[in-house]
């Protein structure tokens, strides 16, 4: 088996602005406004034979935990 580069990519939190759908998503039921899909695009980029990534974490969904900081490289991508 080989050794492969366990990255972990981390999408940041939106701020809260006046601008910001933050307050009306309660309303439609949704937790963000927009998918993480420019992080998905580059971790779908990275060679699969020297890179292993388990899943993308959007801060703006779930926190990040101690659980899933086990990778080699933990990245906010913004």
């Amino acid at each position: 088996m080989e050794n492969k580069i366990k990255i972990l990519p981390v999408y940041p939190k939106f701020p809260i602005t006046f601008w910001g759908f933050q307050y009306s998503l309660k309303y439609i039921g949704k937790k963000a406004i927009m998918t993480p899909t420019g992080l998905a695009t580059v971790a779908a980029m990275l060679p699969e034979e020297h890179f292993d990534i388990h899943r993308i974490i959007d801060l703006n969904i779930e926190p990040l935990t101690d659980d899933y900081i086990k990778s080699d490289y933990p990245g906010r991508f913004a």
